[in-house]
Parts: C-alpha cells; sequence; structure tokens
C-alpha cells in the first residue's frame, strides 16, 4: 500500500530492521522460558531455587565459600566461570547466558519463581563497596537475597542499623 501511495521504496529497509529484531525478541523470549522449564522440570523437584555464579577471584570466593555457600547449598546449583566453557550446554551455563548478560555477571544469584524471570542478584558492586569499606551494601543485598530464599541469614552485624539500599544492584 506505501509504496503504491508514495511510489518509494526506502520504507523496506526500516520495515526489514523492525521485522528482524521483533524476530530476535520473540525468539529469544521463547529460549529463556525453555531454559526456565527445564530448571522447573529438573532441579525444582530436588529443592533446588537459585543458581550462585562466581569466579575464584580473591575479592570474594572465600566470602562466598564460607558464608553463602553453607546456607544455600541446599537449594543451589554452582557456576563458577572457570568452568563455564567446558559446561556450555550444561543447563548451569545456559541459565547464566539468558539471565546473567550484561552488566556487572559476576558474582551472581539467580533466583527461579516459577515461570517468571527470575530475580537475578549482582553482587559485583557490592563487593566493591565492600572493598572501600562500606560493608552495610553487601550486607543488604545478601539480607534482601537470604530473605527472598526464605533461609538464615547472615550473623547479626555491630552497625545494622546503618546498613543501606543498593537498589541499583537487583535487577527483577
Amino acid at each position: 500500500m506505501l509504496l503504491l501511495a508514495t511510489g518509494w521504496l526506502g520504507w523496506l529497509v526500516p520495515a526489514g530492521i523492525v521485522g528482524s529484531l521483533l524476530a530476535v525478541t520473540v525468539v529469544d523470549g521463547v529460549r529463556r522460558r525453555d531454559v526456565l522449564k527445564e530448571v522447573q522440570r529438573d532441579w525444582v523437584p530436588h529443592g533446588v531455587r537459585c543458581l550462585i555464579v562466581y569466579s575464584n577471584s580473591p575479592k570474594w570466593q572465600e566470602h562466598i565459600e564460607n558464608q553463602w555457600l553453607p546456607r544455600l547449598k541446599h537449594c543451589a546449583r554452582l557456576l563458577t566461570l572457570q568452568d563455564r566453557g567446558r559446561r556450555k550446554g550444561d543447563l548451569e551455563a545456559r541459565v547464566f547466558t539468558y539471565f546473567c548478560s550484561g552488566g556487572y555477571a559476576n558474582p551472581v544469584v539467580v533466583v527461579f519463581r516459577g515461570l517468571k524471570e527470575p530475580l537475578v542478584f549482582r553482587f559485583f558492586g557490592a563487593f566493591r563497596e565492600a572493598r572501600k569499606g562500606r560493608p552495610q551494601y553487601l550486607r543488604e543485598l545478601e539480607s534482601r537475597l537470604f530473605a527472598v530464599l526464605e533461609v538464615e541469614g547472615m550473623a547479626p552485624h555491630e552497625d545494622a542499623d546503618d546498613q543501606a539500599s543498593s537498589g541499583t544492584e537487583l535487577r527483577s
């Protein structure tokens, strides 16, 4: 219709770009949903409610392994970034690819909520602030994570009154 009305073919390029972007978005959405269905089928019956992704960085490895894993081992799967290349087709690696891309993706905890978009807790900024002497951001984000997962949190801190929220680190 537009071609007949205007006699101009210039609209084909923008229409093709928009159509391609729409197709990619739909395919990505279908793949993300398929990954969530697989999580529901393979992990949830075994009590798995989250995926913890981290690297062997001295900035957080010890903290994660000593503070998080004892509390979350009963409900978590693990993916270290060093193993990701060897486990490319594994469900852990696909969850990371589809839900943790972009931004600061390490360390991160993906909390599953059925087939709804999972909650993604990104801890890079909180660990950075803790290294700068502001541990309240890390404690607050950890508290929110443990509350969502309904597990016992960290030991009480002396300066719990001055905890601040770092809302930019949680993406749902």
